[in-house]
């Protein structure tokens, strides 16, 4: 039973990884294709980096994989051109995969409960790094390539994944750990409402930004 409920766990949390990603690529991606622009806000490697991070072995490349053909399959759909969203997934991995081993090697978390400090070294020492170099291969890859703006690509992809991962890395963190944390803990109900207020609430946002 205890290994049932644990497999359960851990299917329950791959799926909801795979599944903001997915929400996050394919919101992201529609929203900046009429304006020919790179996506103003790109949360999905905050989903990507958090699987990396609370999952393991075969938990944590089957998120993975899953995630990266789910992007493959969005962006294809959308029309981008065949080498696109091949090269997009790859820059996507090597960012999130480095800021899940910049937040696991310097940021302590593998502790029980994380301080604000932890939160805050988080995100200074893992995400910041991490959407910076992101961002300077991005504009490398984009520019020989695509022949992109270097400094216009390196400025748009670093800022919209530095802000992205900051807003959902920390919160994939905490609330893996949400049977640390008694003010975590509601019933199903209040879970729904509140996740359906912040999924409309941003719905709402992205769409006045546009």
């Amino acid at each position: 039973m205890h290994w049932k409920a644990r497999t359960l766990r851990r299917l329950g949390g791959a799926i909801a990884l795979w599944a903001g990603f997915c929400a996050s690529v394919t919101i992201s991606v529609l929203l900046a294709r009429p304006s020919g622009t790179s996506a103003a806000l790109w949360t999905a490697n905050g989903f990507l980096a958090g699987a990396i991070i609370v999952l393991r072995g075969r938990w944590r490349l089957a998120t993975v994989a899953a995630c990266l053909a789910a992007q493959l399959g969005i962006m294809f759909v959308v029309g981008d051109p065949p080498l696109q969203p091949f090269v997009y997934a790859a820059l996507n991995l090597v960012e999130s995969a480095l800021a899940a081993g910049l937040a696991l090697k310097l940021c302590g978390l593998r502790a029980r409960r994380l301080s604000v400090l932890r939160l805050m070294r988080l995100l200074v020492m893992a995400v910041v790094p991490a959407a910076v170099l992101g961002g300077l291969a991005s504009a490398v890859v984009n520019a020989v390539l695509f022949a992109r703006d270097f400094g216009a690509t390196w400025r748009d992809w670093t800022l919209a994944g530095g802000l992205g991962m900051s807003v959902v890395l920390p919160a994939v963190v905490l609330l893996s750990r949400g049977g640390q944390y008694p003010e975590f803990r509601r019933s199903w109900l209040e879970i729904a409402g509140l996740l359906g207020a912040t999924a409309g609430v941003a719905a709402m946002t992205f769409l006045q930004s546009h």
